[in-house]
């Protein structure tokens, strides 16, 4: 079932990013959010009203249109009074910037140090 691959993606880096919180010295919070025509595969919340929008895509690439439910999110919903920066997590190899706090990273970011 080729529908499949993207929420076992989305299981996948929320696993990857779940097993690190122990080792933070700040306390992180996960979810998962979601309205009629928007979702968030992963919202991290931090104390400070801070947080990481995550999208997953099972393309080899990102787009500027990946970021379209993170910028809203952050300009005009529920996390507009936080300080937020928006990644995108795609299966290609390149780190790419969409400007600022707008970042799409390889999958491979979740376990690479290089």
């Amino acid at each position: 079932d080729p529908g499949a691959l993207g929420p076992v993606l989305e299981t996948m880096v929320f696993a990857e990013i779940e097993k690190t919180l122990p080792y933070l010295a700040k306390r992180w919070r996960l979810y998962h959010w979601r309205m009629t025509s928007r979702e968030i595969d992963l919202v991290a919340e931090a104390p400070g009203m801070r947080l990481a929008l995550i999208e997953v895509k099972a393309g080899a690439t990102a787009h500027e249109e990946d970021f379209r439910h993170i910028d809203w999110f952050l300009d005009e919903g529920p996390g507009r009074r936080y300080r937020g920066v928006g990644f995108v997590i795609h299966l290609g190899d390149q780190v790419l910037s969409f400007g600022p706090n707008r970042i799409a990273l390889p999958m491979s970011a979740l376990w690479s140090y290089r």
